[in-house]
């Protein structure tokens, strides 16, 4: 398995605070779910400082990685979120007055990049299909 980082900056970032336990787990899956020769896993933000979302809570609940190794990364995106469920008891939250789901990753930029995040209640969905009616 390849697990790569962007820079000094990024390695201090994985380094400077813990991580929470559910991020870990989102991130172990789909580092061994995505990576080979071809695709290396590399982390390109963890931990922020000053942050107001999940990069600056302590742990550390937010961190992406490159997209551009993978030739669909939304597919990559759609099967995280199939297999996650990140709060089963609050699906949707409020974005500038409009409904957005709730999401443990997310395909967005620029700098195009993947988004991965965790919550306190956040699920692993070992057959999504049976789990929760969706397919991929």
């Amino acid at each position: 398995m390849a697990l790569q980082v962007k820079n000094h900056r990024v390695l201090m970032e994985l380094l400077a605070v813990p991580y929470h336990p559910n991020l870990i787990k989102l991130i172990c899956w789909c580092a061994i779910r995505f990576t080979d020769r071809d695709h290396p896993f590399v982390f390109t933000s963890g931990y922020r400082t000053g942050d107001k979302g999940v990069h600056g809570l302590i742990p550390c609940r937010g961190m992406d990685i490159r997209s551009s190794v993978y030739g669909n990364p939304q597919k990559i995106v759609d099967e995280i979120n199939a297999h996650f469920i990140y709060d089963p008891k609050r699906p949707f939250h409020v974005v500038n007055g409009h409904k957005e789901p709730l999401r443990c990753a997310k395909y967005h930029g620029p700098p195009w990049h993947i988004h991965l995040q965790a919550h306190n209640r956040t699920q692993y969905l070992r057959n999504p299909q049976r789990e929760n009616g969706t397919s991929l």
